[in-house]
């Protein structure tokens, strides 16, 4: 089973990262594709992980990931994705 990159808590309508996902090599970049108020929906692509072979992951809404967008983390720490605590992403909310 493949660990995914995020996780939604829809008691927070915080989408924070899987330090799982980043065990074996960290992000040199993250791009988010939506904007604010955006209605969010599972499945919806959200935004890239840059990778330093130049290759991307799409950053893919989890289930239960529903609300419109209110919040971005301009500041994550990509070298500290791999370490808990996980770090917020974004925000939803209703």
């Amino acid at each position: 089973m493949e660990i995914e990159s995020v996780s939604f808590d829809a008691k927070t309508g915080e989408l924070r990262n899987v330090p799982a996902f980043f065990a074996e090599r960290l992000p040199d970049g993250l791009r988010w594709t939506i904007q604010e108020h955006v209605a969010v929906q599972p499945g919806m692509p959200i935004g890239l992980w840059h990778w330093d072979d130049g290759s991307t992951t799409a950053i893919v809404a989890p289930e239960g990931c529903r609300g419109f967008l209110i919040d971005v983390n301009d500041r994550v720490s990509l070298n500290l994705l791999d370490t808990l605590p996980s770090q917020t992403l974004i925000e939803l909310g209703s």
